[in-house]
């Protein structure tokens, strides 16, 4: 990461899952991945079904909209 912030051209942000495998069932290690570096979550296009997951999810989110 530190290599590509001195080199690159362009910025990568890296964007975690909100659920292991991206299932849509258990939620992921968000906290883990925001402390690594994780600027966002996502399933990339795969819905979050259950609402107890998802609602996890946002709790676990900073006080602010963003990271």
């Amino acid at each position: 990461m530190e290599r590509a912030r001195k080199l690159a051209v362009t910025h990568v942000y890296p964007i975690g899952a909100i659920t292991k495998n991206s299932a849509g069932e258990e939620l992921s290690a968000i906290d883990s991945m925001k402390a690594a570096g994780v600027v966002a979550i996502s399933d990339d296009g795969r819905p979050v079904m259950n609402a107890r997951v998802m609602r996890r999810a946002w709790s676990l989110r900073a006080p602010s909209t963003c990271w």
